[in-house]
């Protein structure tokens, strides 16, 4: 990497730095750009360099929080449904104990970005990719097996969490995102494995072998 990167990457990281100061003195809707700048020793066009507004470094400072919990949660007991519960419930507690409008405009960015990409679907590619890299763990530990579509699955599971991000939003905070994540992951998530587990591969493989 070269100078010019990494003083470019200094720089972005400065803007994070400041904006996340910021929050502990303030709501992220009463921060202005003038004062991440100040607070970042930068001037206020760099930030313009690096984010389109306010809302895209928000979302850009929740990243380092999110890549904790998915290792965090690749720590946990109980298996793959354990493992991708735990980084939703935790990622959805930090969504919810985070700013609702902040939530309510991000995902207006999502409906009408102001470019074709956007964070929030740069988002969703990394939520996804988080639930694949559980699942192919899951398979190369043979606890599921070869066949599971990795792809599908973490499609369905990511849709029922923007589901309830959507609604939370929507409700204006009145439906609770995280109760409904929670009844998800205890009541739904591992119905999803149940066909791929490989216990019930050898289940089947056996009943095979007896009906030959």
């Amino acid at each position: 990497m070269g100078k010019r990167q990494e003083e470019s990457l200094r720089t972005r990281q400065k803007l994070i730095d400041a904006i996340k100061a910021l929050k502990k003195e303030k709501e992220y809707r009463d921060i202005r750009i003038e004062e991440i700048t100040e607070k970042a020793e930068v001037a206020k066009g760099t930030f313009y360099v690096y984010f389109k507004r306010k809302e895209d470094l928000i979302a850009a400072a929740a990243y380092d929080r999110f890549d904790i919990f998915k290792q965090e949660s690749l720590e946990e007991a109980g298996g793959i449904e354990a493992q991708i519960g735990s980084f939703l419930q935790k990622s959805t507690d930090l969504i919810e104990k985070e700013s609702l409008e902040m939530a309510q405009q991000w995902l207006r960015s999502g409906v009408a970005p102001l470019e074709k990409d956007s964070l929030v679907s740069e988002k969703l590619r990394y939520d996804r990719g988080v639930i694949e890299e559980y699942i192919r763990y899951a398979i190369d530990a043979s606890v599921l097996c070869k066949s599971t579509p990795i792809e599908k699955l973490s499609l369905q599971i990511v849709s029922q969490y923007y589901g309830t991000l959507c609604l939370w939003c929507i409700s204006d905070g009145k439906i609770s995102m995280k109760q409904l994540i929670d009844e998800f992951c205890s009541g739904h998530l591992a119905k999803f494995f149940e066909e791929y587990k490989q216990t019930n591969d050898k289940k089947d493989g056996r009943k095979r072998k007896k009906a030959e």
